[in-house]
């Protein structure tokens, strides 16, 4: 689009984005990073399936603050992809498109879970870490490529 192109050309233009957009780039194409993103995606369900409805008090904290790493980790993906690929390239690819939708609704998730924790209302809220498993389809395509 008109307006992905404009910014992509607005980001190229700040000092230092040709060697931040080079760096970021040797990341993403990195085997290290397809690889901790692979496992970020396992750990991210492995966890998600010990929350309990019930769960004491500790252990909900606990947990709590391992899904906002894992949704630190995630947006961090998306931030370093959209250095790398500029937000036109970064589009194209429906997967990049349904990565970013999820790190947004997490963090929406996240941010209104927090804010309703003293309302009770977080079993409608909590709801929307379904689309965090929907992760596992990223994995389908990433194992094709570690095949490679």
């Amino acid at each position: 689009t008109a307006f992905g192109e404009a910014l992509d050309d607005a980001a190229a233009n700040l000092p230092g984005a040709p060697r931040m957009q080079l760096a970021a780039t040797r990341v993403v194409e990195s085997r290290f990073f397809a690889y901790s993103i692979f496992l970020l995606i396992l750990a991210n369900t492995v966890t998600m399936s010990i929350e309990r409805p019930y769960m004491d008090a500790p252990t909900a904290l606990r947990l709590g603050y391992v899904n906002l790493i894992y949704i630190v980790c995630f947006a961090c993906e998306m931030f370093v992809k959209l250095v790398a690929m500029g937000s036109t390239a970064y589009c194209r690819d429906s997967l990049n498109v349904f990565d970013a939708v999820v790190v947004i609704l997490s963090l929406i998730e996240y941010a209104l879970a927090t804010a309703a924790s003293s309302v009770g209302a977080l079993g409608a809220i909590r709801s929307l870490r379904t689309f965090r498993l929907l992760r596992v389809f990223k994995l389908a395509r990433s194992w094709s490529s570690f095949r490679e």
